[in-house]
């Protein structure tokens, strides 16, 4: 289960534009992924960690469109194909673009003819909610060793970690892998789906 929430900053800029028939929209986008593991065993712990990643964009949108007082929602085929088209590079679901766009609409309407550019600050924080289970496949193995779990084993030192992308290894061969991230100075991710496990500002060193 997966859903998001945002908050939205807009801030037109009096600035004549090279571009008189569009407005540039200048997109500072902050999104902030919280997984939260639910365990099956009653009782325990909720986990959750975060990764936040920042962009920005800078698009050129026709004026008519947003001067349009026509509601988004009625606004012709074409016109409404061109605006996601336009804004498929900021990388935010339609559903949460349709919700941000007539706010954005409403500022080009109030701007006077020398303002030509809007300022866009926008954090999307999204909750994937997944749930955790203990059980573990007799033949499941460490895909960086490919060797078996052995739940007998009596070497207490071998010890099995789960990543947030819910991935199992031996500890020792994760952090090997993670010490090889850092050799090559790489994010430290999933050796499987290269995911990233966390920043490197979160790392202890070892």
């Amino acid at each position: 289960m997966e859903f998001s929430s945002f908050s939205l900053q807009i801030t037109p800029i009096e600035e004549v534009s090279y571009f008189s028939d569009c407005f540039s929209v200048i997109f500072n986008c902050t999104k902030k992924l919280i997984q939260i593991i639910e365990s099956s065993n009653p009782g325990a712990e909720v986990e959750s960690c975060s990764t936040t990643s920042t962009a920005t964009e800078a698009i050129l949108i026709p004026s008519e469109i947003l001067w349009s007082g026509t509601p988004l929602t009625e606004l012709s085929r074409e016109d409404t194909i061109l605006l996601h088209e336009i804004c498929s590079s900021l990388g935010v679901s339609p559903e949460l673009l349709d919700q941000i766009l007539p706010d954005i609409r409403e500022t080009a309407r109030r701007c006077d003819s020398n303002t030509r550019e809007i300022v866009v600050n926008l954090h999307v924080t999204s909750y994937n909610v997944v749930q955790d289970s203990d059980e573990q496949d007799d033949d499941a193995e460490c895909a960086i060793c490919l060797e078996k779990f052995d739940h007998g084993n009596e070497d207490s030192s071998v010890e099995i970690v789960r990543t947030n992308c819910k991935h199992v290894f031996h500890d020792r061969c994760l952090l090997r892998w993670l010490r090889r991230c850092a050799n090559c100075q790489l994010p430290y991710s999933c050796p499987l789906c290269r995911g990233i496990i966390f920043s490197t500002s979160e790392i202890d060193d070892e």
